[in-house]
């Protein structure tokens, strides 16, 4: 996607939904070419997917580094409502021990939901 129309029209749908696209931007040095390629590309990003993949192998210390790994792409590309979610998650899964199953599953749920959401307005 080229920045211009189509770039504002998604900053837009991101902004209306909760992301700080004029942070985001700040960040990226006004860079709105780069930016909007870096938003397209954390569409496809495979973390959540990893993610996942460590919650059901109960795989916790690689579920946290998959959850912060997420917080952290979402929180650079000022992401606002994924970044949150992930570090929901990231609260959650600090520390030596099994989460309680039945929260972390509400967690990810909600990350689910949000990411796809993002999705959604950056296709649209």
């Amino acid at each position: 996607m080229e920045a211009g129309t189509g770039a504002e029209k998604v900053f837009s749908r991101l902004e209306e939904w909760g992301c700080d696209i004029d942070g985001g931007l700040e960040r990226f040095l006004d860079d709105k070419e780069l930016y909007i390629r870096c938003l397209t590309r954390f569409s496809h990003d495979p973390v959540l997917l990893n993610l996942k993949e460590c919650i059901r192998e109960e795989n916790w210390k690689g579920a946290y580094e998959a959850a912060h790994s997420l917080k952290g792409s979402s929180g650079t590309l000022n992401i606002t409502p994924v970044y949150k979610a992930a570090r929901n998650i990231t609260t959650l899964l600090v520390g030596d021990y099994t989460p309680d199953k039945a929260q972390l599953d509400g967690l990810m749920d909600k990350l689910s939901e949000v990411y796809a959401e993002y999705c959604r307005r950056i296709r649209a």
